[in-house]
């Protein structure tokens, strides 16, 4: 685990659990739950505070090699 990010893992495994909780009390009306969970993003937020060698380094543990970029989510996303 990277320091300094335990209250954005935390938000992020709070999501993960409400969509699993609501999704089997509303699954039975027919109504779907979907999140969508990416890893490190290309953006202004992202990049705040990182150099080049942590953005590198965040790349090398992506399954991509590169960091994820806002049209990559929004292509997987509408697709």
């Amino acid at each position: 685990m990277l320091p300094q990010y335990s209250l954005y893992s935390a938000s992020k495994a709070c999501i993960d659990q409400m969509s699993r909780v609501l999704s089997k009390e509303i699954g039975s009306k027919g109504i779907h739950v979907n999140t969508v969970a990416p890893g490190p993003t290309d953006t202004e937020f992202f990049r705040q505070g990182k150099d080049e060698e942590s953005i590198k380094r965040f790349a090398g543990m992506s399954a991509l090699g590169r960091i994820g970029t806002p049209e990559d989510i929004a292509n997987a996303i509408s697709w």
